[in-house]
Parts: C-alpha cells; structure tokens; sequence
C-alpha cells in the first residue's frame, strides 16, 4: 500500500514511522536521556517506565498472571522498573501476585516502583508489598 507523506508517495511494505522535533525546543538530550539513565552513569538507561493504562484503554482490567508476564518481559534489562498505574481503576489478584511477588522474588535487582495509582489500586498494591516485594510511591 502505498502511503502519502507532504504528497510524496512512499512505497514501502511494513511499519512507517513519522517524528516531528521542535527545532526550537529547550530540552536538551541529556536531560531526556538522565531521566531513564543513573545519576553516575546518565546514558546507562537503567530506568523505564511502563504506562499500564496502555494496556486498559480497550476496557481491559488487568487480572491475570498472563497480563503481569507480559508486562514484566524484559524488565530484568533494567535497574529500576517504574510501573505507571495512571487511567488503571482496578487490577486483580493474580495480576499483583504475578508482579509484586512471582517476579519481584525472581528477580531481587530490579526495584519495582509503582505510580499515580488510584486509591483502590494503591491499597491493593500496598497490601499485597506488605511482604517486601517493591516498593509503592
């Protein structure tokens, strides 16, 4: 299929991707790069953020050990996992147990850290981190 970009056709098969960048923007590199890297190491990229909502916005509750694999996959590549509970109203058992519990054990050198979550989710989380396994915030 062919795709129109400013009237210039693209003939390409597969995944086209766009970025526009302010030219006159204030945001330095660096200081994207430092919000996921070490304060030592900044281009390390230690850190990540994984923004649940994305994962709910088809009305979709997360509540299954299935969910919580799939969105712990390849966390163990970072130091710090922030887990971003923003738009989530509800999450269930498994899905905590799978994340702060099954994993969090499995993988002690990466710190889960969980925010913006609801007050339902929030005392959800912290009842089920009682045991040590993350840490909410």
């Amino acid at each position: 299929e062919s795709v129109q970009f400013r009237n210039h056709p693209l003939n390409r098969t597969g995944t086209t991707v766009f970025v526009s960048l302010a030219l006159d923007s204030t945001v330095r590199p660096t200081d994207a790069y430092g919000a996921f890297g070490s304060g030592d190491a900044p281009l390390d990229f230690s850190r990540t953020q994984v923004p649940l909502r994305l994962l709910t916005d088809n009305g979709l509750t997360l509540d299954s050990r299935a969910q919580a694999r799939w969105v712990v996959s390849r966390l163990e590549l970072f130091a710090t996992a922030e887990l971003d509970f923003d738009g989530v109203d509800d999450v269930g058992p498994s899905f905590i147990d799978e994340v702060f519990r099954v994993y969090a054990k499995a993988h002690p050198q990466v710190a889960l850290q969980t925010t913006r979550a609801s007050e339902r989710v929030d005392r959800l989380l912290k009842g089920a981190m009682r045991g040590g396994a993350g840490t909410a915030g």
